[in-house]
């Protein structure tokens, strides 16, 4: 019981201080200072998400006047289907284009090293031969 009161004493203690210190702290001008700086970014951010907000506002108004002047008849289509068939319009054109006979060496499913010619290949990158390497062939 002993031991565990000197340690309770020794955190109240610390605990005290701790808080005397950070009393001192926040009453300094370096603190205060932080603490208006903090206000005012926050109130530059405000500023600057009113003005977005009201920008977005005024965008959407003039979207939605663009639109209301151009479609003023309702074709029936809801923008789910029209959506919709954009996405297969858009599959099928990449159907199309990627047939095996509109990417060149994909008829057989992929390039493959057989498809190089090897007249056609660069004899820079061939290895010399076994004598001039310095070694015997075998």
């Amino acid at each position: 019981m002993m031991r565990k009161q000197k340690y309770l004493d020794q955190y109240e203690q610390e605990k005290a201080e701790y808080h005397r210190a950070t009393a001192i702290y926040q009453q300094s001008p370096a603190y205060q200072a932080y603490l208006a700086a903090k206000e005012q970014q926050k109130h530059q951010e405000q500023k600057v998400k009113e003005k977005a907000a009201q920008i977005t506002f005024q965008e959407q108004e003039n979207h939605k006047m663009f639109y209301t002047e151009e479609d003023d008849g309702d074709d029936g289509y809801s923008e789910k289907h029209i959506a919709s068939q954009r996405y297969y319009r858009n599959h099928a054109y990449i159907a199309e284009l990627f047939q095996e006979g509109c990417v060149p060496g994909c008829s057989d499913g992929g390039y493959q090293a057989t498809d190089v010619d090897p007249a056609e290949t660069s004899s820079e990158f061939s290895f010399p031969p076994e004598s001039a390497r310095g070694g015997t062939a075998v």
